[in-house]
């Protein structure tokens, strides 16, 4: 995979920094933008004390699959050591919510030569949505535009679910008990350790899909605590 020009970010700068933390929005791959997430990406860098660079990726349909992917790793590249113009004197963290935690997974994927910590919120994993999770009651509706976000997204490439996870950094994994994507997560949770992985899994009791853009919510809050916690997400 090749990647492109680098794409535009916005840059929330926190004061002596911990760290770089490079967020990817959701929006079902079709959707969103690092403007409409900044509300939630500034109080991220506020609160953690990192600093946030939020990619404004290319959407579906107009760049499909794997445009995205190929945009992060723009910013990846330019960011993490092994770039020339890269800051290594402050560790990264690759993370994103929904669709964009799907695509940060694809492209950590794609750079496990120098694996970064992943913080991932909610991913789905399935463009067939087949999970018990994905039937549940109050589901139908979010998983059938679910599955055409995926077709929309994927357009004619073939389905991106590698078999191998070995080699990715250390995983945080966020969603809620009541998530249609809950089952996709907990499968990648338990197929990372199987990889050797090291995996932190936090399920949230009653929260649902996007719980990360509610005022006052859990998911945030957990990856505040996880990059305020350096043994925990960079070892």
């Amino acid at each position: 995979m090749t990647t492109t020009a680098t794409p535009r970010v916005l840059v929330h700068r926190a004061d002596q920094p911990r760290g770089l933390l490079i967020w990817i929005h959701g929006g079902s791959w079709r959707s969103g933008s690092a403007a409409a997430w900044s509300p939630m990406t500034a109080e991220l860098a506020e609160r953690s004390g990192w600093t946030v660079l939020s990619v404004d990726y290319r959407l579906a349909p107009e760049h499909p699959y794997p445009a995205a992917v190929e945009d992060v790793l723009a910013v990846l590249d330019r960011v993490t050591p092994q770039s020339s113009s890269g800051d290594d004197t402050l560790p990264v963290v690759l993370g994103g919510d929904s669709a964009g935690a799907t695509v940060a997974l694809l492209a950590a994927l794609q750079r496990r030569d120098v694996p970064v910590p992943l913080l991932l919120a909610y991913p789905p994993l399935d463009p067939e949505c087949g999970a018990a999770s994905y039937r549940e009651p109050g589901a139908t509706a979010f998983t059938a535009q679910l599955r055409q976000s995926w077709q929309l997204w994927l357009g004619s490439s073939p389905q991106p679910r590698p078999d191998d996870l070995a080699g990715l950094g250390p995983i945080t994994l966020v969603v809620g008990e009541r998530d249609p994507v809950r089952d996709d997560v907990t499968a990648l949770a338990d197929r990372l350790e199987q990889c050797d992985v090291t995996t932190d899994l936090h399920i949230l009791p009653g929260a649902g899909h996007a719980d990360i853009l509610n005022p006052g919510n859990r998911t945030l809050t957990t990856l505040v605590n996880t990059l305020t916690s350096p043994e925990r997400t960079l070892s």
